[in-house]
């Protein structure tokens, strides 16, 4: 009786080591084996279904842990690309203010040229109201530059008269300036 005793336990080892083998090298999956068979035993199955809610639970912790790292990934790459057009709007709003600064510059130019267009044309005006001698005391008084705009604002002949009253010398000055471009 000791000898089978001794057999049987020799047997059960055996089958032990064949299972864990076929186990080893993905023949057989005893975990699963051994689960579905505790499942049938009423007593053990509340301590099986936790032990598997806890595995699914890894399982999704995992996954959604994944899924973070991605979105983590994808909102980096976006925090990137609007931090790139936020700077590209920044550029452009800079050079659209320097922009807005050099018409501002270009038209308050052009307003200063208006308004002494304007006086200009009052003194041309005055001037062609005046008489000769007086206009040429007048102007005799000016810039010959200021003197060439306003003669070129009044008719040929009045333009004329005035000039025929200034020293020749002068008056070969302002018509010099009054035939460059």
């Amino acid at each position: 009786m000791r000898w089978v005793a001794i057999g049987l336990v020799a047997l059960v080892i055996a089958g032990v080591m064949a299972v864990a083998i076929l186990d080893h090298f993905g023949f057989l999956d005893t975990s699963s084996l051994v689960m579905s068979g505790l499942k049938r035993i009423k007593v053990f199955a509340p301590y099986v279904r936790t032990y598997e809610l806890g595995l699914s639970r890894s399982q999704a912790l995992a996954r959604e842990r994944t899924k973070l790292e991605d979105a983590r990934q994808a909102l980096e790459l976006r925090a990137k690309e609007i931090a790139k057009e936020a700077a590209d709007l920044e550029e452009r709003r800079r050079r659209s203010q320097e922009e807005l600064a050099q018409l501002e510059a270009r038209r308050d130019e052009l307003l200063k040229a208006v308004k002494g267009a304007e006086q200009l044309d009052r003194v041309a005006r005055l001037c062609g109201a005046m008489p000769t001698a007086g206009a040429v005391r007048l102007l005799g008084e000016l810039e010959d530059a200021a003197i060439a705009q306003v003669l070129a604002r009044l008719p040929d002949k009045q333009a004329g008269a005035i000039l025929n009253g200034f020293e020749a010398k002068r008056a070969a000055r302002v018509l010099a300036l009054m035939v460059r471009p």
